[in-house]
This record gives structure tokens, C-alpha cells and sequence, in this order.
């Protein structure tokens, strides 16, 4: 928001494809908007009364939010919400680069071009 303003933040937001977003984010307008794309789920209860004509059951359904702006806000380390154009949101759980088998690669591609600059 500092380096394209809100307009333009909100303008690549929009724009994205991919979106994903994980801990550390403490901007209450956003968390909400974030809240209301992830949207609700329903949740069904079930009741049972009886009475002097016997005994009747009956099955209701309510919208509850699938996460709380506070829930959010507080999205623990190695986990992330990604949302993807046409799909539902994701609740991830993220796996750190240098615990796979491709670490290696990984770490050698990152020391060449963290040391590209120094070498001039």
C-alpha cells in the first residue's frame, strides 16, 4: 500500500489470479474483505421435542463465517488461506523449502543470486 497507494493495491489484489495470504497481517479493512471472500458454511442442527401428540424432530440450517477477522489476524506460523480464481478458498498448511528434497537446489540457486551483486 506504501509503495502503489490503495488504489493501486487494491487494483492488483483484484487483478491477481492466485491470492495468498498468511500471518502478520493486521489491516482490519482487508481481514474483513478477506472474511467476506472466504465466505460461510452452513451449519446444520437438529432438534427433538415431544409432547402429549408424540414425538417430532426437525433439522434447521444457519450460515456461520468459516474464519473471524480475529481468527485471521491470528493465523499461526506455516499456515496461509490461498484463494484461486474459480475455486473455494484453501486453508494451507505450508511446508518450508529446506525441509524437502529439493533444498539443495534451492539453497545453491539462492547463494548465486544473493552473491550476483557483490561480485561486481
Amino acid at each position: 500500500v506504501q509503495a502503489w497507494g490503495e488504489e493501486g493495491m487494491k487494483k492488483m489484489w483484484s487483478a491477481a489470479n492466485t491470492k495468498m495470504v498468511g500471518r502478520g497481517v493486521d489491516e482490519t479493512p482487508f481481514l474483513r474483505e478477506l472474511r467476506e471472500l472466504i465466505g460461510d458454511r452452513d451449519i446444520r442442527s437438529n432438534s427433538v421435542s415431544s409432547g402429549r401428540g408424540g414425538r417430532s424432530s426437525s433439522q434447521s440450517l444457519r450460515k456461520e463465517a468459516i474464519f473471524e477477522v480475529s481468527e485471521l489476524r491470528a493465523i499461526p506460523k506455516w499456515r496461509a488461506v490461498l484463494l484461486s480464481s474459480g475455486n473455494p478458498a484453501t486453508y494451507l498448511e505450508l511446508e518450508p523449502w529446506w525441509t524437502q528434497d529439493y533444498a539443495p537446489s534451492v539453497k545453491a540457486s539462492k547463494d548465486f543470486y544473493e552473491n550476483m551483486g557483490r561480485a561486481a
